[in-house]
This record gives structure tokens, sequence and C-alpha cells, in this order.
């Protein structure tokens, strides 16, 4: 079944999002520049129970239409989430969770920063928030790991921009860095 919208009733409200980021440690300071960027997904299941989950809507960059949702269960009393993934139908081959915090056209931006999850991306901005330039920058997650046609996608959006690898440093994360040289140079 294709993603939509409408199979979601989606909140904005900030005391629902916090209850996912709290047990996670994300500072105040980083919940707010990550805010306009992440909801809660509420779903009804057949059986009539609902759920909900913190997700990072995912877009084609360029295109302001959410193609999909990396998700992110509520996490126990360890801080660990008890669900992750990409909502049914996501189209996580093209589709990217960006975070904008400059504001600015996509096309326009000097700074794009890679990650594997939004949750990765929140952190390194709250371990190096105090770099002015983070709050100028675009926060990329690829929901997992990442594909030519994000990296395509995304380069050909941003020809301008310096992109910064923040992936995992295991073989996976090197393989990625990999990938994404040889798709930033045609190979």
């Amino acid at each position: 079944k294709p993603f939509t919208l409408m199979d979601y009733e989606i909140s904005s409200d900030w005391k629902h999002i916090a209850r996912f980021l709290i047990p996670r440690q994300i500072s105040k300071s980083t919940q707010y520049a990550f805010a306009d960027f992440l909801k809660v997904a509420t779903k009804k299941r057949e059986d009539g129970k609902r759920y909900g989950n913190l997700v990072f809507p995912l877009t084609i960059p360029g295109k302001p239409t959410i193609v999909g949702f990396e998700e992110r269960g509520f996490p126990n009393k360890d801080g660990k989430s008890s669900y992750n993934g990409l909502a049914a139908g996501s189209d996580g081959t093209h589709g990217l969770w960006i975070a904008n915090l400059s504001k600015q056209p996509i096309e326009q931006s000097r700074h794009i920063y890679w990650f594997e999850s939004g949750y990765d991306a929140m952190s390194y901005y709250q371990l190096n928030g105090n770099d002015k330039d983070l709050n100028n920058a675009v926060f990329v997650s690829t929901s997992g790991s990442p594909s030519q046609e994000q990296f395509k996608g995304m380069l050909n959006a941003t020809p301008n921009a310096v992109h910064h690898l923040c992936f995992d440093r295991d073989r996976a994360g090197q393989m990625f860095c990999i990938n994404f040289a040889l798709t930033q140079y045609g190979k």
C-alpha cells in the first residue's frame, strides 16, 4: 500500500513530541532547533487500538510533498526506542528527512550534514551546538542505509554545498561514505 498522510493523525504539539525526546536526553535547545521538523503521527489499527510514534517526515530534495516517515517508538525506561523503522509505503529510496535550520531555500545551502537517523543528527547538533555554522546548516537523515538516489537527489538540489558525512564509523558507515564519493563523481 502506498504511503498516505490520510492514514495518520499528525500532531505538532510540543508536549507530545518532547515525551519522546526527554528520555533520550535531547536538550531543550536542541529540541527547539529541530521543532519544525518533527511530528507525532498516530495511526488507528484495524482492531481499534491506536499507536503513536515520533516521526521524521521524509521528502524528496526540493519538493515539499511528504513521501513517508522515519518512525521512532516511545523510549523505554532505559531510553531506548521500542520500535524504529519506516512507515508502511514510505519512499525510503528517494525520500530523506531534511531539517533545514537555515530556513533558506535548499539550493542556497552551504553545509549539508548526513546521518543514518534523525536522532543521530540531533545528537550531533547537541554535542557541537556551540558551532554557530550549525544553526545555518541542513541536517539530513537517510533512515538507515542511504541509497544512490538519495545521494543524487541532494547533490543535485545543493550544487554549491559542502557535504559532511556523519555516518557511523562501522563497516557499513565506511561503505556509505565510499558510495557517496562514487555517486558524487558520477561513478
